[in-house]
C-alpha cells in the first residue's frame, strides 16, 4: 500500500483521490492514525496493522495497494458503496438510526 506511511507515532494515510466533497484543486488532509502503546487493547494503528498481516495471503496483484477487501471469495477490492453500506450496518447494529 504505497499511500501507507508507518513511522513510530503513527500511520498517516495519504488521499490522492478527488473524493465527492472535495473543493476543486484544493489537496485532501492526509489521515493520521495514532499508537496508543499504553493502550494497546484499543490502539486503532495496531489493529490496522493486524487487519493488514490478517489479509497479506489474500491480497493478489490486482489489489495490493487498497486497504479494504471483499469479505466473499474472490476477495478484490471494497468498492465506496461496499465500505458505505459495511459502515450502516455497524451503525445501525449499535442503535443508530441511519433512516435520518
Amino acid at each position: 500500500m504505497s499511500n501507507v506511511k508507518i513511522s513510530e507515532s503513527s500511520i498517516q494515510i495519504i488521499i490522492n483521490d478527488i473524493i465527492k466533497t472535495s473543493a476543486p484543486y484544493c489537496l485532501m488532509p492526509n489521515l493520521v492514525i495514532p499508537f496508543y502503546p499504553n493502550k494497546i487493547e484499543v490502539c486503532p494503528a495496531r489493529t490496522l496493522l493486524s487487519y493488514v498481516e490478517a489479509t497479506v495471503r489474500l491480497r493478489s496483484e490486482d489489489n495490493t495497494d487498497r486497504l479494504f477487501l471483499t469479505t466473499k471469495k474472490p476477495f478484490r477490492n471494497a468498492s465506496s458503496s461496499t465500505i458505505s453500506r459495511w459502515i450502516k450496518e455497524i451503525m445501525r447494529d449499535s442503535g443508530i438510526n441511519t433512516d435520518i
